[in-house]
């Protein structure tokens, strides 16, 4: 058996909800979040996960992301207890820096982002591969509530052939995505031309194992809004970005 306890670097509406389910949760204490570029309030959080480590006889922190892993590596190394973190990726050059914070394990969720890390040299002694858990469901289970999306979204239109990809993002207000919703059809934008390669190639590796070579694809994005309620909005692009060349 195993107990969590959970450290967030800013309060948000995770809190009573893990709480809720009686997770144990802390906030640093500080008025406003702790950023890098502010090495007070970054040393200041740090402090605050090692000495509850010590207090609460933490076996192993577990660090969300590479920039949670700043924290929880340093504070790790401070209260004397092993670290391990989640690369959810995709990787980037600040990943330079958090590989020079030692860790015993960085768990990754994809070949391709085990390779993307294995060349930031970290100091770790592994990187674990584990897939991310999947439903298996039988090909044409949910065409009832396809098709009503269709209808919903008046994509009935299209003709019945075509195979249409719909990505499904998380919009956060912190990054400034809200202002996409808020500007409509520029929500397109929270879509960069790195993260549109990445679903061309999922969905060129989908089509080709159905054995599928459709005259046109179509990727559309459906953007979502958590209102103040707690209620989510969405909004779908369609055709949001074209994949070019030919299928």
């Amino acid at each position: 058996r195993w107990q969590a306890q959970v450290y967030f670097l800013q309060d948000g509406p995770l809190v009573p909800e893990l709480s809720k389910h009686g997770i144990r949760c802390h906030v640093y204490s500080g008025a406003e979040r702790p950023r890098l570029k502010k090495p007070r309030s970054t040393f200041r959080a740090i402090r605050e996960i090692s000495r509850l480590a010590k207090a609460e006889k933490i076996d192993v922190i577990h660090s969300a992301m590479g920039y949670g892993h700043l924290f929880g590596g340093m504070a790790a190394q401070w209260a004397g207890i092993p670290e391990v973190w989640f690369q959810h990726g995709p990787t980037s050059s600040m990943d330079w820096l958090t590989g020079r914070v030692p860790t015993r394990t960085i768990f990754v969720n994809s070949r391709h982002i085990q390779r993307e890390q294995n060349g930031f040299f970290a100091q770790t002694q592994r990187i674990h591969l584990v897939y991310p858990g999947t439903e298996v469901f039988a090909p044409g289970q949910f065409q009832k509530e396809a098709r009503e999306f269709r209808q919903k979204q008046a994509i009935e239109t299209t003709p019945l052939s075509t195979v249409v990809f719909g990505l499904v993002g998380r919009i956060s207000p912190m990054k400034g995505h809200r202002d996409f919703i808020e500007a409509g059809a520029q929500a397109v934008l929270s879509v960069t031309p790195r993260k549109q390669r990445r679903v061309i190639q999922a969905a060129r590796w989908y089509l080709k194992r159905l054995k599928r070579q459709p005259e046109t694809v179509r990727f559309d994005v459906i953007a979502i809004d958590w209102q103040p309620d707690g209620s989510p909005k969405s909004e779908l692009i369609r055709g949001a970005f074209d994949a070019g060349g030919s299928w």
